[in-house]
This record gives structure tokens, sequence and C-alpha cells, in this order.
């Protein structure tokens, strides 16, 4: 310094008197502000990717800085959510490596309420929310419910809810949770409890890919094999998809099920809101994108049917008592290594997912928890996700769901692969009056489902999916393009045959006989032949 400054005096260009003033100011260190570090710092890196892909502004014109940009994200609620995972989580020993990721949107508009991508961006710059895949687990199973009310079955349907199963197309059995046998349920029912045998049976009736289609049109990307961020790997037409061998992103979820949070239509999640220059000359200003995917009237009956999770059902012990109508469905993959809720009411749909990764990023089994046990869509994630939305929801008005439509109701009785219960029937004679009941024999059904959720009131975990390793999609470093998506042995997609008989619909049951006449006796109902079992599926590759 002083050499400059003193070559600029011999040549004329500074006085003395300059010279002696002039000090080199004091270099400061680079200090890293907090906005970085974390939760909040998987906020900020979201916005940057935003900006950038919607063709807002470039890497560098965010770098120059000068921009004013104003996100969908209200600071209070995404405390709210930063303080129920702390609250929530489990802790001690290997369950403080559990990771977590929540994401919570507007329903109808797709506006990004809050985001928990990690505990410090600094630490991990792995968004758990927005990058991680994991196996959707039971929640995928709303995607064949939502399918089956666009083909007209009632949600009042009846399925033999038995188990183990082998449901058409199937090579291996189907069980449900804990071996849980529920004989003849209704899909509310079935749905309440995440009964696997009836929803694969479900399934095989609407088909695999009417069930995927429905879960790409209201709001998972397909698996295109391409970009995984825009990616469902392993999103495919088997019958096992009902079970949620696909491996979703939670921000993906969340969207979906806002998708019946809003009636039916689906809005692409955003975060960005507004965006000004240095003149405060508006640059970007967003605007919903919005599209009706699923008529009001299919979404109400689903909305109906997933109530029951949070009232009596799988989640009802932790995600209960929310005092407001609230929507939702737990989801728990083969061998517990990934965990799910995910929930709404009307102003918002809100994902909980969790997983625990090993040295390498894969997901390990979440069992024998301190405090625990074994970890389930219905615990800790479901607990996340009430102590969320009660603070979020605190002061806000309630909002009811729109009433159940009835779609196929006059009809449930004939879609059924149960028959109704018998009525009783009277028979008299001359010198003694006795009553009976008629019964019918239920048809011989080859239906059945796998069990990934545990009852409502079972303790015991899971038995794993048949012919799966149950290897999740990527956690983190992210899933492979076309892995990830576990590895069942279902075969390729069959007749989607019910466990109606073949020679017709169960008719109802017989009226009672009129005073003095024999009681009418029903016809014996034919045994439905199981089709042949196409070969098993050979494993997919791993995640890598």
């Amino acid at each position: 310094m002083a050499y400059v400054l003193d070559g600029m005096v011999e040549k004329g260009w500074m006085s003395a008197h300059q010279r002696a003033r002039t000090a080199f100011p004091v270099v400061q260190k680079p200090v890293r502000g907090p906005g970085r570090s974390g939760p909040n710092g998987y906020l900020i890196d979201v916005v940057r990717n935003e900006l950038t892909r919607k063709g807002i502004v470039t890497e560098d014109e965010i770098d120059r800085g000068g921009l004013r940009v104003v996100t969908t994200i209200d600071r209070r609620v995404q405390q709210k959510a930063i303080d129920a995972v702390l609250a929530e989580r489990p802790s001690g020993g290997k369950a403080s490596q559990i990771r977590v990721g929540l994401a919570s949107v507007k329903p109808g508009d797709g506006a990004i309420l809050a985001l928990y991508g990690g505990d410090d961006f600094r630490v991990t710059q792995w968004n758990d929310a927005t990058q991680t895949h994991m196996q959707a687990g039971s929640t995928f199973k709303i995607f064949t419910l939502v399918a089956a009310l666009q083909q007209g079955i009632s949600t009042k349907t009846r399925y033999d809810g038995s188990s183990p199963m082998k449901p058409p197309g199937w090579s291996t059995p189907v069980n449900n949770s804990g071996g849980h046998d529920y004989g003849p349920v209704d899909l509310r029912e079935a749905t309440a409890k995440s009964v696997n045998t009836v929803f694969a049976q479900l399934n095989a009736d609407v088909g695999p890919a009417k069930t995927r289609e429905v879960a790409v049109a209201m709001g998972l990307p397909p698996d295109n094999g391409m970009d995984i961020d825009v990616s469902t790997p392993g999103l495919n037409d088997l019958p096992s998809n009902v079970l949620g061998t696909a491996s979703t992103r939670v921000i993906d979820m969340a969207d979906a099920y806002a998708t019946l949070a809003s009636g039916g239509v689906r809005a692409v999640p955003y975060i960005v809101k507004q965006v000004k220059d240095r003149s405060e000359t508006f640059v970007f200003n967003a605007e919903p994108e919005t599209s009706r995917v699923l008529t009001p009237e299919v979404a109400a009956d689903a909305v109906d049917a997933m109530e029951g999770v949070i009232t009596r059902g799988t989640a009802s012990r932790r995600a209960g008592g929310l005092g407001r109508p609230a929507a939702g469905k737990t989801g728990t993959t083969d061998e517990n290594k990934a965990v799910w809720f995910v929930g709404f009411t009307p102003q918002a749909s809100t994902a909980v997912g969790m997983y625990l990764p090993d040295a390498n990023g894969f997901s390990i089994p979440m069992k024998g928890l301190p405090g625990f046990g074994d970890l389930y869509g219905g615990d800790a994630p479901a607990a996340i996700w009430r102590a969320f939305m009660a603070a979020y929801l605190d002061g806000v008005p309630k909002v009811d769901f729109p009433a159940r439509a009835g779609i196929g109701d006059d009809r449930a009785w004939e879609t059924s692969s149960v028959p109704p219960p018998p009525r009783p029937t009277r028979s008299t004679s001359s010198t003694t009056s006795t009553t009976s009941t008629t019964s019918s024999t239920s048809p011989t059904s080859p239906n059945t489902s796998i069990t990934t959720e545990p009852a409502a009131t079972s303790t015991s975990a899971p038995p794993s999916l048949p012919g799966s390793t149950g290897t999740p999609g990527s956690t983190s470093p992210p899933v492979a393009p076309g892995s990830g998506a576990g590895t069942a042995t279902a075969p390729a997609p069959g007749p989607g045959t019910a466990q109606v008989p073949p020679a017709g619909p169960i008719p109802p049951a017989q009226p009672a006989a009129a005073p003095g006449q024999p009681a009418a006796a029903q016809p014996a109902q034919p045994a439905a032949v199981p089709p042949a079992q196409p070969p098993a599926v050979p494993p997919e590759t791993p995640p890598r």
C-alpha cells in the first residue's frame, strides 16, 4: 500500500499532503448471514431454484442482488412447522438420525404454506421435502379409491377383508397388517382401517393403469426416467401399485391430496409470489396454475371415506381431536423403511414423510425405536401433522367439507364382492311357530391384498410385502432414474376380475315369506374361478 502511494506522489498524481492523509481501510472478515442456516436455509434454496427454473431471473441476476422477492411463506406459519417437527419427532439412539420432510400447500391455489426439508442446510444440502423420494405405502390407496368412484363404485361397496388372500393378477398372497381378518367391510371402513386385501381387490376391479392415471392427474409426476426432480420412480401399472411401491416426494403428496381438499381442482405448488427489481418495478407476479381433474362428487365421496382415518382409523390416536373436519391417510412401507401421514382440511393440505438413512443414504428399518418400538405412519408423522395443523388453524374459522354425494349407492349391492347380510324369515305351522334365518354362501374368491399398514388396534409389526425387498426410493443421494420403486414380485397386469361370481351379480337377500308360506331359499352362488397366475416380475434394479 505504501509503495503505491509513494509512487503516486513521485508521478505527481497525489500531493505529499494528500499522501499523509490517506490510509487503507480496514478489511472486514466476511460474515455469513443466518438465512442459509437451520431449517429455513432450505427455503432460500427452493426459492432460488424456482426463480431460475421458471426463467424469472438468472443465477447472475440473483447473485448481483437488488431483487426484492416475496414468497408464499409466512414466518409465523413456518415456525409452527419447525416447532411441530422438533416437538413430535422421535429422539434418542438411532431415532435421532431419522429424517423428516414436511410440506403444506393451499388447496385450489398451490401456494406453499410451510416447508421443512431438514435440520440445518449448512450441514446437509439435501431437502427431504422436495428432493427425497420415499415409497408411498398405503397413502397410495387413495388413488385407487378415486379411480373406483370415477367408475361408479360406491364407497358403500363391500369386499371380503379376509387375510391372507390372493387377488386377481397377483402371484403371491396379500396380507393385512398383523394378519388381521376383517371379514366383509365397505370401502369407507377399509379406508379407515387401511385393509390391504380389500384395496388389492379394488385395484383389480378398476385396473392398475387407472390407479396410475389418477395419481398423475392429482399431482404425482409420471415416471419419465429422466429428470428425477419431476418424476415418480416406480409409478407403474402393476397390481401392486395400490400398496405404494412407487417412490414419491413429500411436496407431491401434499399437492395430490390438496386436489381432494379443493373439491377436485389441482393446483401446481409454488413458493415465489412476486419479484421486484431495484426500481420497484414488478418483474414477476405469480398466478395460480389450476385445472379441474376430478368432479366435485368424486372428491366429496373420497374425502368422506378419508375422514374415518382420523376419527376412528389408523391415525385416530395421534391425529384425531383437531376440532374441525379433517381427512387423510397413513402410510407404512415394507419393513417400516418409510412412514407417512398426509392429511388436509379445506384450508391446508400437509404431508409428513420420515425415513432413517444408513451411511450411504439408503433407508433402513425403523424398528425398536425408544418410546415408539416399530414406527408407523399413525405414530410420529400423524403427531407432527396434528401439531402443525392445530397451530396453523388456531383462530381460523372452521370450514366443512362438501356433503357426501353417494356415487353408486343405488348399485352398491351389485358391485359388492360379498352378499348383503341375510334377512330373518318366519315360517309357521298349525301347531308351532319358529323363526329361522336364511343364509347365503359367499362365493369362493381368489381376491387378496397386501399388508403394510397396521390396524388401529394392531400392535404387531406388519409382515413383509410378499416378494419385496422393500427398497424405497432414494433418500440421499437421489434415486437413479427408473429405480427405487421397491421390488414387489407382483406379476404384470392381469385381468381385473372382481370377486363377483362369473354368473352375474349377487342378488339381494330375499324378502320374508308371507305368513303361512315357506321361506324362499336363496340360490347357491357359483364360485369364482381364479385366473391363471402369470410369472412373477423379477426384482428391479435397486436405487443407486
